[in-house]
């Protein structure tokens, strides 16, 4: 690999990573913002959804280290097809859960 073509990879790399930290950030922003809709939706108190958020950015801060580990070890295309099937799943789950808990 030529010096070029590893400066061009290192700064795609840096982009991806700060696009995802940017995306991560607006998520929880959206999340916390939702928090008043999601209490009236489903019947809890403000410390109850909170939990939403607390959640989210345990798994936000779980899966970055979980997901170089996983690039280095599983092809790329099986990695993404797995993990948007997961995504999909938690979706519908979410969205036709009949209590908070599920």
């Amino acid at each position: 690999m030529n010096q070029h073509s590893k400066s061009t990879t290192q700064i795609i790399m840096v982009f991806v990573l700060l696009l995802g930290s940017f995306l991560s950030a607006l998520a929880e922003t959206f999340l916390n913002n939702a928090l008043p809709t999601i209490m009236a939706e489903v019947h809890v108190s403000q410390t109850t959804a909170q939990w939403l958020s607390t959640g989210y950015l345990l798994v936000a801060g779980i899966m970055m280290p979980t997901a170089a580990y996983f690039t280095n070890r599983i092809k790329l295309k099986p990695l993404f097809l797995e993990t948007i099937s997961i995504f999909l799943s938690g979706l519908i789950i979410s969205a036709t859960a009949q209590s908070f808990t599920t």
